[in-house]
């Protein structure tokens, strides 16, 4: 086989024969993804632009920078008379010589800023901040700084305030935060069965003061893994929640954590006892929440009701298991099509090869070495005498669905310039449900990595 290099992983969907020449037919991505898209408006889809690593960099050298510059100003204040005249200067100066705790990287290079966003749990500290901490706080600051701004400006030695620098800091809304940060903690949480413990244990990174997830950020991400309908998440959430406060004193916490427990149990089992286990018909218009196989109310278990919801769990395994060309032999199953009573192609790929993905994503091998055993490289030249200079160098991967690698694609020079040039400009992909482009319709997909993506269509 060819060696690995640099690459283009080609993915074409719904083989209809293996043979050289035969006809190959691209499925539409409206029905290959129909349960992953959601209807967005422009609002809903800006609030995903900011997605990479380098601009979660660029958010964080305005942080850094401004809390450098409000700390020279504090400085400055310090050696002068003023300080100690005044009261509320010194209310001023204490305020901002606390911003001392969130310096984390003293000299400014964003190459070292990407470095240290690199681990998922700093990420998440520093867009908590940007919501929740920053606005709060620099609106205290202004308005301190607002009574004493006469003074400042009268005091030889200190520089003019640095307003500009706060109005500057792109703050950013709650809303965003939640749907953003804490949903790829989640999505990393479960595609690499990662436990809450873990993360508090600095599987996901820490902070330089090794600050990894505390009660108050455990409450938070069971909040917005409700809103999400991840309601199996929120639980093991809450459940780690009451385990950090285990040694508390606060009585009042913790009764109150606990009773948010008991209700999102109760609301878990409604759900499964209400909606099932699965969707079999799955479409953009479902909001299917993930939840656990089983009740936490045991004696519900034995109940019709639930032996159904279980039953039609197990017929979605059973299909779900079934390649491609297998289960369009089964009667009334067509790319748009299925039988009553048994599980949609969209269910089948989001519900039923869930647990794949994830092993797929923890590196596990789940694919039959019988699948491989036909598999060859060539190189591609198509009679031109041009390629057969330089002919593309194809590993096929898979016969069907096809999947196909392509080995050097590119020069490593020219993927350096391309990953230089596009730094700090990276948004989100949107996944297009290209049979809406002429209604204008845009749709995108709520599956945020691309290694996911990929598993999806292969």
């Amino acid at each position: 086989m060819l060696s690995y290099g640099v690459c283009i992983v080609m993915v074409v969907i719904g083989i209809r024969g293996q043979g050289q020449g035969e006809k190959v037919e691209l499925m539409e991505f409206e029905w290959l993804f129909d349960d992953h898209f959601e209807e967005n408006t422009e609002e809903e889809i800006n609030k995903n632009i900011a997605s990479s690593t380098e601009d979660l960099a660029i958010l964080y050298q305005y942080e850094q920078e401004m809390i450098s510059r409000l700390r020279k100003f504090s400085s400055q204040l310090k050696d002068s008379n003023t300080f100690t005249q005044n009261k509320n200067v010194q209310k001023l100066m204490k305020m901002l010589e606390r911003l001392k705790q969130f310096i984390q990287i003293d000299k400014r290079d964003l190459v070292r800023y990407t470095q240290h966003m690199g681990q998922p749990i700093r990420s998440y500290h520093l867009l908590k901040r940007a919501t929740k901490i920053w606005p709060q706080k620099f609106k205290s600051i202004l308005m301190l700084y607002k009574s004493v701004k006469k003074v400042t400006i009268e005091t030889d030695g200190v520089e003019q305030f640095p307003l500009d620098t706060i109005k500057d800091f792109p703050f950013i809304e709650d809303s965003e935060f939640s749907v953003g940060c804490i949903g790829g903690i989640l999505n990393i949480q479960r595609y690499y069965n990662i436990s809450c413990e873990q993360i508090h244990t600095g599987r996901l990174g820490e902070t330089e003061q090794d600050q990894t997830v505390e009660v108050e950020d455990a409450l938070l991400i069971a909040n917005s893994a409700e809103k999400m309908g991840q309601l199996d998440l929120q639980i093991s959430w809450l459940t780690f929640a009451i385990q950090l406060l285990e040694s508390s004193k606060d009585t009042k916490k913790k009764k109150k954590v606990r009773k948010k427990l008991s209700e999102a149990q109760e609301a878990h089992d409604r759900y499964i006892m209400t909606e099932g286990l699965v969707d079999f018909t799955i479409s953009q218009k479902s909001k299917f929440k993930t939840t656990y196989n089983t009740l936490f109310d045991k004696s519900l278990e034995e109940t019709e009701t639930y032996q159904a919801r279980f039953k039609q769990y197990r017929t979605l395994l059973s299909y779900s298991s079934l390649m491609y060309q297998d289960l369009y032999t089964l009667p009334g199953y067509t790319p748009s099509s299925y039988p009553v009573g048994y599980p949609s192609i969209g269910a089948i790929q989001d519900i039923g090869i869930q647990k794949t993905r994830e092993a797929l994503c923890q590196g596990e091998t789940v694919r039959p070495a019988s699948l491989d055993a036909s598999l060859s490289c060539a190189y591609i030249d198509r009679s031109d005498p041009y390629l057969r200079m330089g002919p593309f160098q194809l590993e096929t991967l898979s016969i069907a669905p096809y999947v196909g690698l392509l080995h050097q694609a590119h020069h490593k020079a020219d993927i350096a310039e391309i990953r230089s040039s596009a730094s700090g400009k990276m948004k989100a992909t949107p996944l297009l449900i290209h049979a809406r482009e002429s209604s204008q319709e845009a749709a995108y997909t709520s599956r945020r990595t691309s290694k996911v993506v990929y598993r999806s269509e292969a």
